[in-house]
């Protein structure tokens, strides 16, 4: 007895073959559209961590001058980054932070409140934050440097 062969099953195994290679393909498209996405985010992710320390760096150093001299202000600096009273850091990189809006109050009872927005840059990536900061001297001559406000 010979064996019957459908003629409609002729091809069936490329078109198979075809059919997974495709979903095969749309897969591996779809997953390396993610991997790369994924790498992005983590750049820009990166950057913005770098310009936040380099924000906060520029805070402390604020700080640290105003706990040595409690009329100091950012000009005293004598160095400007990206058209602001700042510093580029590491030299020669293009990063650094700066101090802008820099608003200083002398109250009555001596006190002295100062509002500044310290800016960091890191590539393209710049982060801001606004601070509020209490100047006091005690009668020792120790000068006091509270932050009052810090916010994005």
């Amino acid at each position: 007895m010979a064996i019957k062969t459908n003629k409609n099953r002729k091809g069936f195994a490329l078109i198979l073959t075809v059919i997974i290679i495709l979903f095969i393909s749309i897969s591996v498209l779809s997953l390396l559209h993610l991997i790369f996405n994924n790498a992005l985010m983590i750049g820009n992710e990166e950057k913005f961590i770098h310009a936040q320390y380099l924000t906060d760096a520029g805070i402390q150093d604020a700080i640290a001058n105003l706990e040595k001299n409690k009329d100091w202000k950012p000009s005293d600096w004598g160095s400007n980054f990206n058209g602001h009273p700042g510093k580029e850091y590491p030299s020669d990189t293009g990063n650094g932070y700066n101090i802008s809006n820099f608003d200083s109050t002398d109250m009555p009872n001596g006190n002295r409140f100062i509002r500044f927005t310290c800016n960091g840059f890191y590539k393209d990536t710049e982060k801001s934050i606004d601070v509020v900061v209490s100047v006091s001297q005690r009668s020792d001559g120790t000068i006091l440097v509270k932050v009052i406000s810090y916010s994005d």
